[in-house]
């Protein structure tokens, strides 16, 4: 018996000695591969805007982004290596970013990839819109974070918030640049966005009765979208000194509803089927007030139309400063002169 106990005692301690050793040399694997500063936690949300959050290890080194506006932001902060793969930009990319988004591996697919192609790619992060990480789209956050790689949902892109350019765009920026370790220059670019908004705000001043707007997307054969306040440009169009009519969602539905409004100004969400192409103002112009279904709607006969690229406003980046910029100078000329 107490043979058999000193063998059992011996082979315990074996094991113990081998399991300290195997922990030992993890931690030292860990200590070596350490980065400054890391690891971080970013608290983000899933596709239904529950809270989900982060360990980042070290700033992402294979990012699949699916949502153009997130590209462009890591574009803007220098981050070019990083990105593995995107999609196409909705539209023309800003000028200084074209040839550095056109550098980059662009997806096949026009939206998003499969969830087998993603396997296949082997990122360590994902950003996208927040319905991206539906199980019928992407696959969901908790899923991916069990296999190590981090996920993002814009938060302009989630629907359960009205988002705003406080609540949506600024945190978005800084949270990238938590991510990926580069604060001081994400909170430049925020101070940007800033400062540019209190020049647009100042040029507008005090309006004593805003201008009512209806801010409008066409989808052919006669079917419209009228945006409403869970989207970003309805507070983009507040901060501009417009008033929407329209306060919820109103998607797909035919010219007879959208005749229902009269606004002193349409705002068209425009988008060219040619890819990397924006509609220019005439054009959009002209495709408006040449459609007979509009030629009762006053704002549309007497050219009262301004023109905002969808990619301007799905950005969630500076560029939805320069819609805002745009909306104002459409609603309120005399006072940017």
């Amino acid at each position: 018996m107490q043979a058999k106990m000193r063998g059992f005692l011996m082979v315990l301690c074996i094991a113990v000695l081998l399991l300290h050793t195997g922990c030992t040399k993890e931690a030292a694997v860990d200590l070596e591969n350490s980065v400054p500063g890391y690891p971080i936690v970013v608290n983000n949300y899933d596709s239904e805007g529950r809270e989900a959050s982060y360990s980042y290890q070290r700033p992402p080194q294979k990012v699949l982004s699916t949502y153009p506006g997130a590209t462009e932001l890591l574009l803007s902060l220098g981050l070019d290596a990083n990105i593995m793969a995107t999609v196409a930009p909705y539209g023309a990319p800003p000028e200084e970013l074209g040839k550095r988004y056109d550098a980059l591996s662009i997806l096949q697919a026009a939206f998003i990839p499969s969830q087998e192609e993603i396997f296949a790619m082997q990122p360590d992060f994902i950003i996208g819109w927040a319905h991206n990480f539906s199980a019928s789209e992407m696959g969901e956050v908790h899923n991916w974070q069990e296999r190590h790689i981090g996920t993002y949902v814009v938060p302009g892109t989630l629907q359960h918030i009205q988002p705003t350019i406080e609540n949506s765009v600024y945190p978005f920026i800084a949270d990238i640049g938590k991510i990926f370790g580069i604060e001081k220059k994400a909170q430049a670019y925020i101070d940007a966005c800033r400062s540019e908004v209190t020049i647009i705000r100042q040029k507008i001043g005090t309006v004593e009765k805003r201008k009512k707007v209806i801010i409008l997307q066409e989808h052919g054969k006669s079917t419209y979208s009228l945006y409403g306040n869970r989207y970003i440009i309805d507070d983009i169009v507040q901060k501009a000194g417009g008033e929407n009519l329209v306060q919820e969602q109103t998607s797909f539905v035919g010219p007879e509803r959208v005749l229902g409004y009269d606004p002193d100004y349409v705002i068209y969400v425009s988008y060219s089927l040619e890819p990397g192409k924006n509609l220019s103002d005439a054009e959009v112009k002209e495709k408006l007030q040449g459609n007979p279904e509009f030629h009762s709607m006053k704002a549309v006969t007497e050219g009262r139309i301004i023109n905002v690229p969808f990619n301007d406003v799905n950005n969630c980046n500076e560029r939805v400063i320069e819609a805002m910029k745009k909306i104002a100078q459409g609603l309120y000329p005399d006072k940017f002169l």
